[in-house]
């Protein structure tokens, strides 16, 4: 069980990090948000087994602040 909890935290803060690191700088900006913090935090957070803490932390505070995915880089954006 301790195994399995340590893994999905791990993975958890893999995808939280990349989630992080794909949205430009101007977005964390207008967010009011400083993405080296919340990486870092991230980061640290995986390594310690708290990486779903992490996850909610930033669901809550960070997400939210993005809006409707204006600040998504335009190569994320589906292309129709």
């Amino acid at each position: 069980m301790t195994t399995a909890w340590m893994m999905i935290s791990w993975l958890t803060g893999v995808l939280l990090v990349f989630d992080q690191q794909r949205r430009p700088q101007a977005a964390w900006a207008a967010a009011d948000r400083d993405r080296s913090w919340w990486t870092t935090m991230t980061v640290i957070g995986s390594f310690c087994a708290l990486g779903l803490v992490c996850a909610a932390a930033y669901a809550i505070g960070v997400l939210p602040r993005f809006g409707n995915g204006d600040s998504v880089h335009e190569s994320f954006r589906k292309r129709v």
